[in-house]
């Protein structure tokens, strides 16, 4: 398993008490591509993991690459450092037998159902489970790398993550084109955590579609372009028969949907230019 970490100590001695919450096996690997500058998670691991300092460059792409350069079995298992993954995550993804010819398993992740803040339960409402919308949106299925497992030798012959944020669509994408099979296993999920506050859902907005153009320009018009108008149209409409009602949380969610909407599209026109966080 490989997880990209940048953070603080506490959340990195979190992130290693999930990581020792997990069944393993013999060869099973659990390594931490620590991306912070001053390599905070080393001191704290005890043993729990394998600790990869990655403080060259700020990229969770960057980060699982290096992560994966250490890792020797013949899968990798890629999770978020936010992931709460439940403890037989690996042995779940290997129930069933994967065919010679899969490149890449996609599990699927879900909203975190104990973040009660606002904006988490409008995120669990409107995505529910997150890789199901991926199936279908681009020029091939995809998973997401908060929970996707990838054969060795496919990452190695796609020379593994290219580019930063949907680099994970475009690992899926290219190994589909490069004859490797996809496979989606929706009854493996860990779950994540959503955003709380408004500032990191507009930063989050604005990524999102920098990278969809980052995407298209890569893949072409399979890869499909934001169209704000009848979103914001439903959104505003929504809002205003919600309140009517007296229902007032839908009404709200309805003005979150256009917020997004809108950060999304400049996040298109703009690549992504004001959305402070990097991949």
């Amino acid at each position: 398993m490989v997880v990209p970490f940048l953070g603080d100590a506490v959340e990195a001695e979190a992130l290693l008490a999930r990581l020792a919450s997990l069944e393993t096996a013999p060869g099973d690997e659990l390594i931490v591509a620590d991306n912070t500058p001053a390599g905070i998670v080393a001191p704290l691991a005890a043993g729990r993991a394998n600790i990869v300092e990655v403080a060259d460059a700020r990229s969770a792409s960057h980060a699982r690459n290096a992560g994966a350069g250490r890792a020797s079995g013949e899968w990798l298992l890629f999770i978020d450092a936010d992931c709460e993954p439940p403890p037989d995550l690996i042995e779940a993804y290997f129930r069933d037998p994967v065919g010679d010819r899969c490149g890449i398993v996609a599990g699927e992740i879900e909203g975190a159902p104990e973040q009660s803040a606002f904006l988490a339960r409008w995120a669990r409402s409107r995505r529910g489970h997150w890789v199901a919308h991926h199936l279908s949106w681009g020029p091939h299925p995809a998973g997401v790398t908060a929970n996707l497992l990838v054969r060795r030798s496919a990452f190695e012959a796609l020379d593994g993550f290219r580019i930063g944020g949907g680099g994970d669509l475009d690992l899926c994408w290219r190994a589909q084109e490069q004859g490797w099979e996809f496979a989606y296993r929706p009854e493996v999920v860990v779950r994540h955590r959503d955003r709380e506050r408004l500032a990191e859902l507009a930063d989050q907005a604005i990524a999102y579609g920098g990278h969809q153009r980052h995407l298209r320009d890569l893949h072409g018009p399979g890869v499909p372009s934001p169209r704000p108008l009848a979103p914001l149209a439903r959104s505003l409409g929504g809002a205003a028969v919600w309140t009517f009602r007296g229902r007032f949380e839908q009404a709200r969610f309805k003005l979150v949907d256009g917020f997004w909407t809108t950060l999304e599209w400049w996040g298109w026109l703009s690549r992504g230019a004001r959305a402070r966080k990097a991949d």
